[in-house]
């Protein structure tokens, strides 16, 4: 798992104060981190044997120090009040372990405002925790109902997002039209696809009309991708910021339609996989006019 974590939690799992499921949980996460987290890390535990045991161990390998540059404005929108939670929670793939009673209102505010899950330490964590990477998954289920807005919290700091599915068609572009209702005015929404004529897959004129229509503050591209990279790339991608990749197994349709009956969707079985890429490897995504985008993608996409 990978999470940015309070100095506060950190004192309360050295003094003893929480359960032993959640203390192994904190202490073997790898830890987004930024220099003013780690100044308060130094100036409030550096004196703590324990503390100084495991910022030896995290050092080798599970601090993730590397994080992207951030324009200033990004900077503002995701870490209001400048301690770097906000920043490395955002690169700590939305989780931040919290003694609760430390947590001040703007705090809290701030990091839910940009989808950050806030987890208490002061209770037993309840949840299957995910590895270093992936580090979440969500799966749907044949005839399940599982919604949009399970994404939501991924999507509400970001400003810019790239994706890629060989065909956009009529249930895919719905996922789509939802995404970019997220966005915030002035954002960017990038989608390459291919496309062949017929059945109910969608052309670049017709889902960049789609999407302007569900949110016309953001700025929509959209172009076919090249045939060479077509033949290299099989999955469907969704790729937020320069943080998280989203692999889906099935197709961005894989949520399906609104059943009339029940009102809710029908799903198909499928597995939205989370990767953290914040070290990972440029990917070239080639369009047919010439033009090309890098993103940062896992390894061996």
């Amino acid at each position: 798992m990978k999470a940015a974590i309070q100095w506060q939690a950190l004192a309360a799992i050295f003094d003893g104060r929480c359960d032993l499921v959640t203390t192994s949980t904190v202490l073997s996460a790898k830890v987004s981190i930024t220099p003013n987290i780690l100044n308060l890390y130094e100036q409030n535990l550096g004196a703590d044997p324990k503390f100084q045991t495991w910022f030896a161990s995290a050092s080798q390998g599970r601090f993730s120090f590397h994080l992207p540059a951030l324009s200033p404005g990004k900077v503002r929108a995701i870490d209001p009040i400048s301690d770097g939670y906000g920043t490395a929670s955002y690169f700590g793939c939305s989780s931040f372990f919290a003694h609760l009673p430390d947590v001040s209102a703007q705090t809290a505010q701030g990091l839910e405002s940009i989808g950050t899950r806030v987890i208490s330490v002061s209770r037993r964590i309840d949840f299957p925790i995910e590895g270093d990477n992936p580090v979440f998954t969500i799966g749907t289920e044949t005839n399940g109902t599982l919604d949009f807005d399970c994404l939501d919290r991924f999507l509400l700091p970001e400003d810019t997002i790239v994706i890629y599915d060989k065909f956009i068609n009529a249930k895919s572009i719905q996922l789509l039209e939802h995404i970019s209702k997220k966005l915030t005015p002035g954002s960017t929404l990038r989608i390459f696809h291919t496309y062949k004529p017929g059945g109910n897959i969608l052309d670049s004129t017709t889902i960049k009309a789609r999407l302007i229509a569900a949110n016309s503050t953001i700025t929509i591209e959209c172009k076919i991708v090249s045939d060479d990279f077509k033949k290299l790339e099989h999955d469907r991608y969704i790729f937020l910021g320069d943080r998280l990749q989203l692999v889906f197994s099935a197709g961005l349709d894989c949520f399906g339609d609104i059943d009339l009956a029940s009102g809710r969707r029908k799903n198909r079985r499928s597995k939205i996989t989370f990767y953290d890429v914040t070290l990972g490897d440029d990917l070239r995504i080639e369009a047919q006019d010439g033009t090309h985008l890098v993103v940062k993608s896992i390894g061996g996409m």
